[in-house]
């Protein structure tokens, strides 16, 4: 009996050290090696973790995690896809499709950002590239190699949330992405290994650059999203900035009109009571 504890117990000791390598390689037309594209692993609905592409497409996910796994593969210009995690952990070749939004009408080039190893930071180009037209940085920081929406949270994969810079400020109000237009963005640079440069908590950063303002004034953007949950409802928001010998002020507003279905359900249950 005292063996087969012991033996139980040296068991349960190992069995965490093992996971499953999860591989495939990621391509485009042609058959050409997509490098720096994302591959998000997801557990039902659940974010687990994620990797980017090497210069041959290829990627490894090791995990734990066991059950119904899908990967979610992206890269910017090509429409993302989502395929189930075989048991084995081979997904082979996953071949990614040019996105059906044709960028050629607008004035920026649809051509697609660099991304490149600069030092410790992986670093995106947005200047120039179809990133340049995402909208605000929230939308491009969702595109960038390394980086996952969840949920409406940004996290760096195994990194958890980051720590946001934009020209060497500290982001302490996320709303100043929404007020960043991603035509005013230079690059962005993703660093996982901060180093003694900030805090010891800090597991991952995002660096933001701009590019040099052109002169002063009154700038701005309006967003709306419009839609049908089981009810009409529209959201828009305006974001202005003005400028005036290197101070920047900005204002944000939005508002939603319409009722979604719980809405109305209340509504209907105080009529009757």
């Amino acid at each position: 009996m005292k063996q087969i504890v012991l033996t139980l117990m040296a068991v349960s000791a190992v069995f965490p050290a093992f996971s499953k390598e999860i591989t495939g390689r990621v391509v485009g037309e042609n058959e050409t090696p997509l490098d720096f594209a994302n591959v998000v692993l997801y557990r039902d609905s659940d974010y687990v973790t994620g990797a980017v592409t090497d210069s041959e497409g290829r990627f490894l996910i090791s995990t734990d995690i066991d059950g119904n796994l899908a990967a979610k593969v992206s890269f910017v210009g090509y429409e993302t896809k989502v395929a189930p995690v075989s048991s084995s952990g081979d997904m082979g070749v996953i071949a990614l499709s040019p996105s059906s939004v044709g960028l050629g009408e607008v004035v920026v080039k649809a051509i697609r950002p660099s991304t490149a190893m600069k030092g410790n930071a992986l670093v995106t180009t947005v200047e120039g590239s179809s990133l340049a037209i995402a909208g605000t940085a929230n939308d491009v920081l969702a595109h960038v190699p390394m980086i996952v929406d969840n949920g409406g949270t940004l996290e760096v994969f195994g990194k958890g949330s980051p720590e946001i810079y934009i020209n060497g400020r500290k982001v302490n109000d996320l709303q100043e992405l929404a007020q960043l237009s991603s035509q005013d963005m230079k690059n962005v640079s993703v660093i996982t290994n901060p180093g003694a440069s900030y805090a010891a908590n800090v597991k991952s950063v995002v660096l933001i650059r701009t590019k040099p303002p052109k002169g002063d004034g009154f700038s701005g953007t309006i967003r709306t999203d419009n839609g049908f949950q089981h009810y009409f409802r529209t959201g828009n928001s305006v974001d202005l900035k003005y400028r005036t010998r290197g101070l920047e002020l900005f204002a944000n507003y939005g508002w939603w009109y319409g009722a979604n279905r719980d809405d109305r359900t209340n509504d209907m249950n105080a009529s009757s009571g």
